[in-house]
């Protein structure tokens, strides 16, 4: 449910703990690399159960259900008709999205986004400990009109429907959002016409 490329992924023990160092691949191309990382489980036994991606990383646990994350931490990223892996040169925009940023490749001064988002492309981030929710809001650009539905669960019943407008320019688009407590994943579609960049997300209460 991603991009695929090679990941080189490196196994570290670090303070007591094990994490699965890798990389995932950005702006259309095998070639260009983001650095990720998970917390990998060892059972007594010696067996080691297959990590999964989420978008803590190296938090040690889930993210909080608010505050504003930025749109470059999902952890899925498909087209309508799905994902490929990457080709040895750059691949054409098509229908597909990805991880991206303004200008060249770098290190400092990161202002990655997810581009190109078209109608059913989808993006899931895991996992969010929500105490209380109540608004949601997006930066967003791009010539697409429609809506950007959020669910805890893929194909889910929407817990929020925040309505998406043309404009050349990042700006904000908010919606009330109402989702159990507990630890849930978020999964955001976007349904409509055009295509959308999309920046970050800020979950808050009323």
């Amino acid at each position: 449910m991603n991009y695929l490329g090679n990941n080189h992924g490196g196994l570290v023990e670090i303070n007591g703990k094990w994490y699965i160092f890798y990389h995932r691949h950005t702006n259309r191309h095998r070639n260009s690399r983001q650095m990720c990382a998970e917390q990998v489980k060892i059972a007594a036994d010696g067996s080691i159960a297959q990590a999964e991606l989420t978008s803590c990383g190296l938090n040690g646990g889930p993210l909080k259900g608010r505050g504003r994350y930025e749109a470059r931490i999902a952890c899925n990223l498909s087209s309508a008709q799905g994902t490929f892996i990457y080709p040895k040169e750059k691949a054409a925009p098509g229908i597909h999205p990805c991880f991206t940023q303004e200008g060249e490749d770098r290190e400092d001064r990161p202002d990655q986004y997810i581009a190109n988002l078209q109608d059913g492309a989808w993006a899931g981030f895991k996992y969010f400990d929500f105490q209380e929710s109540g608004r949601i809001t997006v930066s967003v650009r791009g010539n697409g009109a429609g809506k950007l539905l959020v669910a805890t669960e893929r194909d889910a019943a929407p817990a929020a429907e925040i309505p998406l407008r043309p404009s050349p320019e990042w700006h904000e688009e908010t919606a009330q959002f109402h989702v159990p407590t507990g630890v849930h994943a978020l999964y955001f579609t976007y349904r409509g016409t055009g295509a959308v960049d999309w920046q970050w997300f800020e979950l808050a209460s009323l």
